[in-house]
């Protein structure tokens, strides 16, 4: 009844003036609550995913290309045995690949890389 009485004596003019900036305010409230309470899940190296389904599948194969990296580290023997070029394991690790015509070249290096990740 006393806010009735209040609001029955502000102006129309006064009242947008109180309104319009509440509805603002209100408005980036509710934006940061929302943005807030997502659920999100975390892998182990800190990537976020949406649903626990895509962050196991992201972990196993962050486990299989980790386990690849510390046998380059460890012994190229096993590397070679797989069917991996030396020098194409050396470009994946340190030196990178600085053209297509060098991507292209290891073409079926990548495919053997990608079915031992798969």
């Amino acid at each position: 009844m006393i806010i009735l009485n209040i609001l029955s004596n502000v102006s129309q003019f006064n009242l947008g003036l109180l309104l319009i900036p509440s509805l603002i305010l209100l408005f980036f409230i509710l934006l940061f609550i929302l943005i807030n309470n997502k659920n999100v899940i975390k892998a182990s190296d800190g990537s976020i995913f949406p649903n626990q389904e895509d962050c196991d599948r992201y972990e196993a194969l962050l486990k299989k290309i980790n386990s690849i990296l510390l046998s380059i580290q460890s012994d190229q023997e096993i590397l070679q045995k797989e069917g991996f070029d030396l020098e194409f394991v050396e470009r994946i690790k340190v030196k990178g690949f600085s053209d297509a015509k060098t991507i292209i070249k290891y073409k079926d290096q990548f495919d053997l890389l990608l079915k031992v990740i798969s």
